[in-house]
């Protein structure tokens, strides 16, 4: 059985054919009406299944021509639409001798069943072989002329609807839009592509492209239309390009834009171009201002003596070495490049580490933090630098690394040295105390030595007055003697460990400390009528150096001796506190001299500053400051209180 399908939709032809062709039909195409009537002429077909809405000649006059030819008027006529799909339509369509009216779209299976019943239909002879008109032919062709005349304005109306739509889009985007006859001629101008060359729309309507816009190269020599890459995808109907390019303005001016151009192609013909441009002049300043910047830093790096940059791919290689570099490690430049890190710069001990820190960071862990680091050079040495490193994505958003390192070298001995010289001044500064410290153990002694001398004296005018010597006498004698000759032992090691340098640090308790430097000082504040009050509740210990500790108590308490002393006070008083505060032991020496001047205060802490009038050194403070904040790691802190001044030093637990 023969079938003709008609419809000018190419991929609706490929699926009704395959779907007649399973049923075993043989089967024949056309795509419009007149291509199928001169098939239905050469050879009949048994039925015909057709669209209506078609280029040349639609369904409804092929339906009615078949129907008027004498070998033709007796094939079934099947419409199969999705256009016309109103009641009217179908009416108009049986009425013109079609035995079924089809709506698209209409699922394979179902389809395929319609077509089944029309041919089993036939072969019963169900359909009437000689299916006529069968209306009068004035009725059809009224009712023809009123289904021609609505689809025809329905179309007109979308087109219209479509054409203000198009209109209000191509009004409404930021972007120039052309649209180019094959002539490079402007059909279509929005008003953003008038608004930025200067012009008007009604002035570029008609008027050639290239000689309005496109005409000169940036350095003023002519473009030729021939070498114009929109003309290229024009005239040679090549694929859709985008470029950078120069338009030139009404006035003159030009500005740089981003292009693109694709061809205009109705039923196989190029009609011609579309062109879409956006004015990137700001951009472009912008990219060059970046680059200018990107080039001024990467100068800056690669000349500055003083910071070593090195880059490294993912894979930990070297992609950047500057000057710096070459000039702290020893490598050139291209002899780093494309080498490991490990293979450089990271000591053997630490490469594991390294390289397993790096591999982390880089698949979205624990970032490296910046810190003191120990690197090694060339030539095998080690080198102190202080190292910064970032992690960035290059154009493939691939992972680099860039570190910068800092040589600490000449800080790392100027450190050092100063550290020397503090020590300097610290031993110094106890030599300087010794002369008051003559002086407290002069204090010191002067009482046990008093009480030894009165026992021994005592027992000689017994003798000699010839009074009795008992053993009992001889015994209490003996024992305050040894009580005596006890403290004084114990005050020599008192003075003898404040004078000898700590080497390493101890576990102590401060309040141990602090009995130490009162024992040393007591008599002397006593000498003085200045009443201390002592409360010592820390019972933990802290590591530190205890001497150093100790001088530093000392220098305070005597500074506070100093203050009352100048202060003629009715009541001269020092107090101490130590006490245990949120992880710290918290001493706090505070007197009643006074306190510190508005000048002195803020000053203090600096060398040759003294709370003193006239006979202080200034390095008292200045020292305790640096052996409890450089030393022993604490703070010392001062502020006037009351009538006097509080000093308070800080250890942590």
């Amino acid at each position: 059985m023969n079938v003709l399908i008609v419809d000018d939709n190419k991929d609706n032809l490929v699926l009704l054919s395959s779907m007649l062709e399973s049923l075993g039909l043989s089967v024949q195409e056309a795509s419009n009406g007149i291509d199928a009537l001169n098939l239905a002429q050469a050879t009949p077909p048994d039925i015909i299944i057709s669209d209506i809405l078609m280029p040349k000649m639609d369904g409804f006059t092929l339906c009615r021509v078949m129907k008027c030819i004498d070998n033709l008027q007796d094939v079934p006529f099947v419409f199969y639409t999705a256009t016309y799909l109103e009641k009217e339509d179908e009416e108009l369509g049986l009425a013109l001798g079609a035995c079924c009216y089809i709506h698209k779209p209409l699922e394979p299976v179902l389809f395929i069943q319609r077509i089944k019943e029309i041919i089993d239909k036939y072969y019963e002879g169900a359909i009437n072989r000689s299916n006529k008109q069968i209306q009068p032919q004035t009725r059809i062709d009224v009712l023809y002329q009123e289904r021609i005349s609505q689809k025809l304005d329905k179309k007109i109306s979308d087109v219209v609807n479509l054409r203000e739509k198009e209109v209000l889009i191509l009004s409404t985007v930021r972007d120039g839009i052309f649209v180019l006859d094959i002539d490079g001629k402007h059909t279509i101008v929005n008003q953003a592509a008038a608004d930025m060359l200067g012009y008007t729309i009604d002035e570029m309507i008609g008027k050639n492209s290239h000689e309005m816009w496109h005409h000169t190269h940036p350095d003023g020599t002519t473009f030729h239309e021939s070498d114009c890459p929109i003309y290229k995808t024009m005239k040679k109907q090549s694929s859709a390009l985008q470029v950078e390019t120069l338009f030139w303005r009404k006035d003159g001016s030009s500005f740089t834009v981003d292009c693109s151009s694709n061809p205009l192609v109705e039923n196989g013909e190029l009609n011609g171009v579309v062109v879409v441009f956006r004015d990137i002049s700001e951009r472009k300043r912008a990219e060059t201002a970046l680059q200018e910047s990107e080039a001024r830093f990467r100068k800056l790096f690669e000349y500055t003596d003083a910071i070593a940059v090195q880059g490294y791919d993912k894979n930990h290689r070297v992609i950047y070495w500057n000057r710096a570099s070459e000039n702290l490690f020893g490598y050139s430049c291209d002899y780093a490049m494309g080498k490991q890190i490990d293979e450089l710069i990271i000591p053997d001990e630490i490469c594991d580490k390294v390289n397993s820190d790096i591999a982390v960071w880089i698949k979205g862990g624990q970032s490296i933090p910046s810190s003191e680091r120990v690197l090694k050079k060339e030539d095998g040495s080690d080198v102190t630098v202080f190292s910064n490193c970032v992690l960035l994505e290059n154009q493939y958003n691939e992972p680099e690394m860039y570190c910068i390192d800092i040589d600490l070298t000449e800080l790392k001995e100027a450190q050092e040295e100063l550290k020397k010289q503090e020590d300097i001044v610290i031993a110094q500064s106890r030599q300087a105390a010794m002369g008051e410290m003559v002086a407290m153990i002069a204090h010191q002694w002067r009482q046990p030595l008093t009480v030894v001398s009165m026992a021994v004296n005592n027992l000689k005018i017994d003798m000699e007055l010839g009074n009795k010597v008992t053993n009992e006498m001889i015994d209490e004698m003996s024992d305050r003697v040894f009580d005596q000759v006890n403290h004084l032992s114990k005050t020599i090691d008192d003075f003898s460990d404040f004078l000898k340098p700590d080497k390493k640090k101890e576990s102590v308790n401060v309040c141990d400390v602090m009995e130490r430097a009162m024992r040393m000082t007591g008599n002397s504040l006593k000498n003085n009528n200045i009443d201390v009050d002592i409360t010592m509740k820390s019972k933990k210990n802290v590591n530190i150096y205890p001497s150093e500790l100790l001088q530093a108590f000392l220098n305070i308490i005597n500074n506070a001796k100093d203050a009352v002393k100048h202060s003629e006070s009715n009541n001269p008083r020092i107090a101490i506190e130590i006490n245990e505060v949120d992880g710290f032991v918290v001493t706090t020496i505070c007197d009643n001299g006074g306190g510190i001047s508005n000048d002195t205060m803020q000053l203090l802490g600096q060398p040759y500053v003294s709370t003193k009038n006239k006979n202080g050194t200034g390095l008292g403070i200045y020292m305790s400051k640096t052996i409890i904040e450089k030393h022993l790691k604490g703070t010392l802190s001062w502020k006037n209180v009351g009538d006097g001044a509080c000093f308070t030093v800080a250890l942590r637990l």
